[in-house]
This record gives C-alpha cells, sequence and structure tokens, in this order.
C-alpha cells in the first residue's frame, strides 16, 4: 500500500471522531429510554429521529475511511512529484504482464492441480483482466494477454469442469483496481489453502497462537467475500464459501471471529480485514516454526506472543 495513503487510513482522527459519536449516540439512547417510560411519544420521536442521524453519521464516516483505503490498496507505492512518463508506464505494465505470463505457462504445465494451484489460476486471470484493459490504453500488443486466458480457461475447466470462473467471461468489465484487488484476494486464498490444510491436520483450539491462525486464514475469504459486495459484482466463489465452512468448523464454540460481526456499530471494514489477510503468510510460518519447537519448550503465551511480533513486522513492511 502506499505509505502516504495509508498513514491517513491510519490516523486517529477516526477514531476519535467516532469514538465521540459515539458517545453521543448511546447518550440519546438512554435520552429516549426515559422519555419512553416517561410516556412523551412526541419526544420519543425526535430522539429517536436524532440517533438515527447520528447513527448515519457514524456509518459515512467507516464509508469514507473504506473508500481512501481502496484508493490506498492500488495507489503507487511512492506518489512523485513529476507524473510516469507513457514510456514509462509501458516499462512497468509489460514487466507484470510478462510475471502473469511465467505464471500461466506454470500453471498451464503443471501435472495435478491443488486447491493453491486453482487460487493462483484465478488470482493470475484476475491479474491479466486488469492488465488487459491497460495495455489497450497504452497501445500494447494485447495478443499474448488473450492467449494466455484462452490457455488458463482451458486448463482450469479440464480441473474444474463443473465450477465456472466468472473472471473468464468477458462480457464482465470491471476496472483494473477491481481486478487487481481480486489478484491479490486470490493470491492470498492460496497461502489460506496450505494454512486451512495445515490447521486441520494440527487442531488445537487451546493454543492462542493456531487461534490467530485461524483467524487469519478468515480474514482472507472474508476480505474476497467483501470485494464482491464493496463493489457490487453479483458473484460468489465455491472456494471462498468452502474455506468459510472449514474455518467455522474450527472456531464454532471454540473462539470467536470478528471479521463475520455484521453489527453496524461494531462491523469491521474491509480496509482493516485485508490488512489481517496480508499477515497471514508471516502468521503461517511462524505458527509453523512455534509448533515444531514443540510445545514443552514455549508455552501459549509465548507463542501468541512471536506470532503477534512477526505480524506486527510484517504489517510495518
Amino acid at each position: 500500500m502506499n505509505e502516504t495513503m495509508t498513514k491517513l487510513v491510519n490516523h486517529s482522527g477516526w477514531e476519535e471522531i467516532t469514538s465521540e459519536l459515539t458517545a453521543y449516540r448511546d447518550h440519546l439512547k438512554l435520552l429516549g429510554a426515559q422519555a419512553f417510560q416517561a410516556e412523551d411519544p412526541r419526544l420519543v420521536e425526535k430522539l429517536t429521529d436524532q440517533w438515527r442521524e447520528v447513527e448515519l453519521a457514524i456509518l459515512s464516516i467507516k464509508d469514507t475511511r473504506n473508500k481512501i483505503a481502496k484508493l490506498a490498496a492500488t495507489a503507487p507505492s511512492d506518489i512523485s512529484s513529476t507524473p510516469l512518463t507513457k514510456e514509462e508506464r509501458i516499462g512497468i505494465v509489460s514487466q507484470s504482464i510478462e510475471d502473469a505470463l511465467n505464471v500461466t505457462d506454470d500453471l498451464f504445465n503443471l501435472e495435478n492441480w491443488k486447491a493453491v494451484d486453482t487460487c493462483l489460476c484465478k488470482s493470475t486471470v484476475c491479474d491479466l483482466r486488469g492488465y488487459l484493459l491497460t495495455a489497450i490504453e497504452l497501445e500494447i500488443d494485447s495478443a499474448e494477454i488473450v492467449d494466455a486466458l484462452r490457455d488458463l480457461k482451458e486448463r482450469f475447466e479440464e480441473e474444474n469442469p463443473e465450477v465456472p470462473f466468472y473472471g473468464f467471461s468477458m462480457r464482465r468489465q470491471h476496472p483494473p483496481e477491481v481486478w487487481s484487488q481480486l489478484a491479490e484476494a486470490y493470491k492470498l486464498m492460496s497461502v489460506a489453502a496450505d494454512a486451512l490444510d495445515w490447521a486441520e491436520a494440527n487442531n488445537n483450539a487451546e493454543e492462542e497462537s493456531f487461534r490467530d491462525l485461524v483467524i487469519s486464514i478468515s480474514s482472507v475469504e472474508t476480505w474476497l467475500y467483501r470485494v464482491f459486495g464493496d463493489y457490487d459484482l453479483k458473484v460468489g466463489d465455491d472456494q471462498q464459501r468452502s474455506f468459510n465452512a472449514r474455518v467455522r468448523a474450527l472456531s464454532e464454540g471454540q473462539f470467536y471471529v470478528p471479521w463475520w460481526n455484521m453489527d453496524p456499530s461494531a462491523k469491521v471494514e474491509t480496509w482493516q480485514i485485508a490488512e489481517a489477510a496480508r499477515r497471514l503468510p508471516a502468521i503461517l510460518e511462524a505458527t509453523k516454526e512455534l509448533q515444531a519447537s514443540g510445545p514443552k519448550e514455549k508455552d501459549s503465551e509465548s507463542a501468541k506472543e512471536e506470532t503477534e511480533a512477526v505480524a506486527e513486522e510484517s504489517s510495518l513492511n
């Protein structure tokens, strides 16, 4: 994410304003309850209207912050006072296209696909869809991109004959930044696929490091689900639903997953879920190392501290 935009998203003012408005909203609720007990319907109606206006203001602030986070997710790493020339943009995009084509070759020639590979395929397709639009804009030859999409579609359908993927439909058109977010989410889904397999084979809900890992896995599938809704894509994904069900099986009755709270006053914003999702690779690696070291060497508290330290370091990089 862009550093300047990230600082804006993380500015303390958002929380301060929201906290003040939340306190005022709760005060209005209390006054409304007192007016109800006093049997003053006019005052109850007035206070209810005010409470609703404050609640809308809180939601609007959260929505604005979320929109800025979306911009930050796709903004260049460094903002320069001098815009990139067309030639510079062509060079950057051409390299990205080449990288995606290399992944395409690897996937197309892979003999046996796993869930990880299906996620990587979806990620690459979304990348290519975004690059296709940019290539047309910059007048870059897009023939290789079209060929790659055709090859991936053939290979994907060979491995998943009954599971269509919306990314292959050329009737579906989205801005490059939407395809970019989908590509990143699906790439992290490939990490989540590996993490889920490991978590199910090493299920220990009593360990805080294990719970942190499962919550981190859930942030990835939740982020993908949120992108669908935030951009009104009107699509679903069987893998996302499957991952959600598997996380629920690991967590149900054991611990709380914060991303699933849909209460408007406590709902976690999409940008926060995306940040948590990006920390999954580091958390998975740390959790595996802790497990390998043996429970006798590290208790659950030290395990949690090390996992959180790795996650914090990852988020700062």
